[in-house]
């Protein structure tokens, strides 16, 4: 039997930036380039050591960019590797910033939006308006964290994810079905901020920002088919 070990598969960004951030058994050995930097970039806006406009600053550099030009295409493989790149620096810190400064009123709207986000994964049969759900929940969840609106272009990444995939769930059905777990999965971040735990939050937003990413590449995969 041969001993000879194979080569490690060679892992996308997303990938890289995610398992990473997952730790464990499947984390990479080593990391470079934007990797590296996205990485480096989570651990600080954890420690509370740069704002959020300050990590967006640092992943455009680094070639994840998140000021994308609105008329920008993002449904190619490659576009929807840096976005959700990006979204797994960003959104997971945004969920556990939202879970350690929310107070009575902002938990009891999160809660009141896993509800109604539950409600609409079982109902809606607009995907537009699914996605359109979540980008809100995700622009909500920055709101909180940073204690006040937003830089636009962030929870506009979420919306950037999305585009043109609605239109293809709406004429094939092949993303509507999917997007309903999501939508109940997302839910799901929002309890946990509302309970304040913003290490579950975290993890639960690591998840959720990796399953979009797997749930959009594998219409991508079904439509060129």
């Amino acid at each position: 039997m041969s001993s000879t070990r194979q080569p490690e598969r060679r892992l996308m960004p997303a990938e890289t930036v995610y398992r990473s951030l997952r730790g464990g058994d499947h984390a990479p050995a080593a990391l470079s380039g934007a990797a590296l930097v996205g990485v480096r970039t989570a651990a600080d806006l954890a420690s509370g050591a740069i704002t959020f406009e300050q990590a967006a600053d640092r992943l455009d550099e680094a070639g994840l960019p998140v000021r994308w030009p609105r008329t920008a295409g993002t449904a190619t493989a490659a576009g929807l590797e840096q976005i959700t790149a990006a979204r797994l620096v960003l959104e997971p810190a945004a969920a556990a910033g939202a879970a350690a400064a929310a107070g009575p009123e902002d938990r009891d709207l999160l809660r009141e939006r896993a509800s109604f986000l539950a409600t609409a994964a079982c109902g809606e049969s607009d995907p537009d308006r699914l996605f359109r759900h979540d980008a809100e929940v995700h622009a909500l969840l920055y709101r909180i964290a940073g204690g006040g609106p937003a830089d636009p272009d962030l929870p506009d990444l979420c919306a950037l994810a999305h585009r043109d995939w609605a239109g293809r769930a709406r004429a094939t059905g092949d993303v509507l079905d999917a997007v309903r777990p999501h939508l109940t999965e997302l839910g799901d971040v929002l309890r946990a901020v509302a309970e304040g735990t913003p290490e579950q939050a975290r993890r639960t937003a690591t998840t959720h920002v990796w399953g979009t990413h797997l749930m959009l590449m594998q219409a991508a995969a079904g439509s060129a088919r």
